[in-house]
C-alpha cells in the first residue's frame, strides 16, 4: 500500500515535469533500499553529468501497476506517457508483448549491444519468450545453494550427492514452499538437474505440455524421496525465502538457497550468516535468468531512454552494480566480447569470498523455463507433495466440526464437476485450498459458537441480573486485523512469546503465523467472534427459558447437562442464525488470512484477491469464480442448518 501511494504521487508528479524533454522517467520496482539508493545517486549523477539526463525514478510497489496502467493508455489512445522506462522480466514481459505495449526492438541500436552475447538462450529467451530486441538485458541472476562451510567441510557437487547428504543429514535441509520466488526455482532446478542439460534444453526449445507432464513424476518421485529427512521431516516448509535465511542463520539448518550468487557474502556483511558461508553450484547446472529494461509505445522520451539504457549497458554502469556495496547485480556483458581493460574492470570487482567467480557460473547456466507454465509446476507441487499431509490435516479438522466433514465430502464429489465448466480459467482454483477454507471456516465459526454459548450461559446463570459487559464491548470494537497484529507479535516465530521461551534456553519453531494448518488463523477469529456471540445471544435470549434451567438445577443437573439439553435447544434458531453469519463472513474475509495464513495452502479469499490482481485474464475469470465459490458455499451452509433446525423442531 505505501509503494502503490508512492507510485500514484510519482505519475502525478511526472505529469507536472512532462513538458522537460531532458527528463526520463524511470519506472521500476521500488522495494530494494540498495537498488534505490544506486539508481538515485550514481546512475542520476553521471546521466546528468555525461549526458545532461535528468532520471526520474519512479517506484513500484509490483510492475503490474504499471502495465495495467500502460494497457489504459493503450485503449484510450494517450501518446504521450509518464513512463519512458521500465524494468521487467519473464510474465510481465509477455503482458507487455501480448497487450502490443513496446516500442520498437531498439536493443540493436544500442552502441553497447555487440558486448552482449545475444545468443545465449538465457539472455535471448526472458523465462521462454524470445524478445527479439524489444528489451534489453540489464542484469543476471543465477540460482545458488549457501552453506555453512564450518558444518559442512564436502558440499555435495552433484544432485545424486546432494541426494546423499540430505539422507546423511536428517533434518538439515529444506526449500521454500512454492510459490516462494526461490523455492519454485528450486524445483524447476530439481526438474533440470534430473532430466540432464540436453534433454531439458530440448524441452524448453521445443515445449509442450504433454512432454513436461512426462517428465514431472521423476520430480515428484526424488522430492518425495528426500521429504522424510527434510527439516521437521518436510511437515511445514518455510514461507519464504527470508524464513529459510533465517532458519541457516540461527544453524537450524545448514543449507540455503538464494536466486542472487552474491547474497551469502552481503549476508555475511552484514553480520547476518556467519562468516564461514560459501555458496556452491550443482554440476547439472543452475538457472539463470536475465532482467531487462524496455520502453513502452507511448514513452515521451524515447531517445532520451535509449541513452539511459545504453549507459547501463556501458562497463562503467555495468562494474559499479556489480559491486556488493552497491548492489552486487551480475552483469550482461560477455568477458569474451570485452577489451582486456574493459574484462579487467568487472574482474577486478571484489565479489568476496563467499561468491562464486563468473567463470563458475557463466559455465553452469542452464535456461529458465517459460513463464506461462510455471503456475503449473507450482499447483502440481502442491498436489503431489502437500496432498498427503493436507488432506490428513483437513480430514481430521472436518471431522471435528459437526457440518464440516459433510462440506468436505460434498465439495470432494462436486470438484470433478466444477472442474470440468473451464479449464483454463479453473487451473487457477485449487481443491485445496477450496478444502482448507471451509475447513478453517467450519472449525472456527464451531469453535466459536460453543465457547461464546457456553459463556453466555455462565453469565446468564451464574452472575447478577445487571451484567457488566464493558470488557466484551471492548473487544468487539478492535477490528479483526488489530487481533491479528496482536496475534503476528505475540506468536510469530519472532514474537514476544518465542523471545521470552528463549530467554530460558526453550528453543521452538512452531509458529501461529503463516502456519499451514492455519491455527492462528482460527485463533484469530475465535477470540473476536465469542464476544459478538456471546452479547448476541444475551440479547436473544428469552427470559422464559431461565425456568426450565432453574427447574433442571433442583432436580439436579450439572452445568454442561443444563447448557446441551436445556439452553442449546431453546436458543437453537439463535445459534444456528450467529453460526450462518460468522461462517460466511469468514470464508469470505481475506485480511486475517492475507496476514497470518501460509501460501500453501492458501486461502480461497486471498487467492482470488492476488487472482484478481492478475494480468493473467484466465486468473482474472478464476478470481470471479472464486468469488462465486464463497457465496454459493455460504448459501448451500444456510440452507442445510436451516434445515437441521427446521427437522430438529
Amino acid at each position: 500500500m505505501k509503494y502503490l501511494i508512492i507510485t500514484i504521487i510519482s505519475l502525478l508528479f511526472s505529469s507536472i515535469t512532462f513538458a522537460q524533454d531532458n527528463t526520463v522517467r524511470f519506472a521500476l520496482w521500488g522495494g530494494n533500499e540498495d537498488i534505490n539508493h544506486w539508481i538515485d545517486t550514481y546512475v542520476s549523477s553521471e546521466l546528468k553529468n555525461k549526458h545532461d539526463i535528468l532520471l526520474e525514478r519512479v517506484p513500484l510497489s509490483d510492475t503490474q501497476d504499471a502495465i495495467q496502467k500502460l494497457i489504459r493508455d493503450k485503449r484510450f489512445g494517450r501518446e504521450n506517457g509518464s513512463i519512458d522506462l521500465l524494468w521487467l522480466n519473464g510474465e510481465n514481459f509477455k503482458a507487455m508483448k501480448d497487450n502490443d505495449l513496446t516500442w520498437k526492438p531498439f536493443l540493436y541500436e544500442l552502441e553497447n549491444s555487440k558486448y552482449i552475447n545475444l545468443k545465449d538462450p538465457t539472455i535471448s529467451n526472458d523465462f521462454g519468450i524470445e524478445h527479439l530486441g524489444y528489451e534489453a538485458p540489464w542484469g543476471s541472476a543465477q540460482m545458488v545453494f549457501i552453506y555453512d562451510s564450518a558444518k559442512v567441510p564436502n558440499p555435495p557437487e552433484t544432485l545424486d550427492q546432494l541426494t546423499d547428504w540430505i539422507k546423511e543429514n536428517p533434518g538439515k535441509f529444506i526449500y521454500p514452499a512454492p510459490p516462494d520466488f526461490t523455492g519454485s526455482a528450486f524445483i524447476r532446478q530439481s526438474l533440470a538437474n534430473i532430466m540432464g542439460k540436453e534433454a531439458y534444453d530440448n524441452l524448453i526449445n521445443n515445449f509442450s505440455v504433454s512432454r513436461l507432464e512426462q517428465e514431472l513424476p521423476k520430480l515428484w518421485s526424488w522430492l518425495k524421496e528426500i521429504e522424510p529427512y527434510l527439516y521437521q521431516e518436510g511437515r511445514f516448509y518455510p514461507e519464504t525465502i527470508s524464513k529459510l535465511h533465517q532458519n541457516f542463520s540461527d544453524g537450524t539448518v545448514w543449507m540455503t538457497m538464494d536466486y542472487y550468487p552474491s547474497t551469502a557474502q552481503r549476508m555475511i556483511d552484514k553480520g547476518i550468516f556467519p562468516k564461514t558461508a560459501k555458496t556452491l553450484v550443482l554440476k547439472e547446472g543452475a538457472l539463470a535468468n536475465t532482467h531487462y529494461v524496455t520502453i513502452p509505445f507511448n514513452a515521451s522520451h524515447k531517445e532520451n531512454a535509449k541513452t539511459v539504457v545504453d549507459f547501463l549497458l556501458g562497463i562503467d554502469a555495468q562494474a559499479s552494480k556489480l559491486n556488493s556495496d552497491n548492489w552486487g547485480d551480475f552483469s550482461v556483458l560477455d568477458m569474451s566480447k570485452l577489451s582486456p581493460q574493459d574484462a579487467e574492470k568487472l574482474q577486478s570487482v571484489d565479489l568476496g569470498e563467499a561468491t562464486l567467480s563468473l567463470e563458475i557460473l557463466n559455465n553452469a547456466k542452464v535456461q529458465e523455463f517459460p513463464a506461462e507454465h510455471i503456475s503449473m509446476i507450482e499447483e502440481e507441487w502442491k498436489s503431489n507433495i502437500i496432498q498427503e499431509i493436507a488432506l490428513l490435516s483437513l480430514i481430521f479438522l472436518a471431522l471435528i466440526s459437526p457440518f464440516g466433514l459433510f462440506i468436505y465430502a460434498f465439495f470432494n464429489v462436486a470438484s470433478e464437476s466444477i472442474f470440468a465448466l473451464t479449464e483454463s480459467s479453473l487451473d487457477h482454483i485449487s481443491i485445496y485450498e477450496l478444502i482448507f477454507s471451509i475447513s478453517i471456516s467450519a472449525i472456527a465459526t464451531f469453535i466459536s459458537v460453543i465457547f461464546g454459548g457456553l459463556l453466555s450461559f455462565y453469565l446468564l446463570s451464574f452472575r447478577k441480573k445487571d451484567l457488566n459487559l464493558g470488557m466484551l464491548n471492548i473487544v468487539l470494537v478492535l477490528p479483526h486485523i488489530g487481533f491479528a497484529y496482536i496475534i503476528f507479535l505475540f506468536f510469530s516465530d519472532t514474537g514476544f512469546l518465542f523471545r521470552f521461551l528463549h530467554t530460558f534456553g526453550v528453543h521452538s519453531n512452531v509458529s501461529l503465523v503463516n502456519d499451514t494448518y492455519g491455527i492462528g488463523i482460527i485463533l484469530n477469529y475465535v477470540l473476536k467472534e465469542i464476544p459478538f456471540i456471546v452479547l448476541y445471544l444475551l440479547a436473544t435470549n428469552n427470559t422464559k427459558n431461565q425456568n426450565f434451567v432453574l427447574a433442571a438445577k433442583d432436580l439436579g443437573a450439572g452445568f454442561l447437562q443444563c447448557f446441551y439439553k436445556i439452553y442449546m435447544p431453546l436458543n437453537l434458531l439463535q445459534f444456528v442464525s450467529i453460526s450462518i453469519v460468522i461462517f460466511a463472513f469468514i470464508l469470505g474475509n481475506y485480511e486475517v488470512p492475507f496476514l497470518l495464513g501460509s501460501n500453501s495452502p492458501q486461502f480461497l479469499s486471498v487467492s482470488a484477491l492476488n487472482n484478481f490482481q492478475s494480468i493473467n485474464i484466465d486468473q482474472n475469470i478464476a478470481s470471479y469464480l472464486k468469488v462465486v465459490i464463497i457465496f454459493v458455499t455460504s448459501f448451500i451452509v444456510s440452507i442445510l442448518l436451516r434445515l437441521i433446525f427446521r427437522s430438529s423442531k
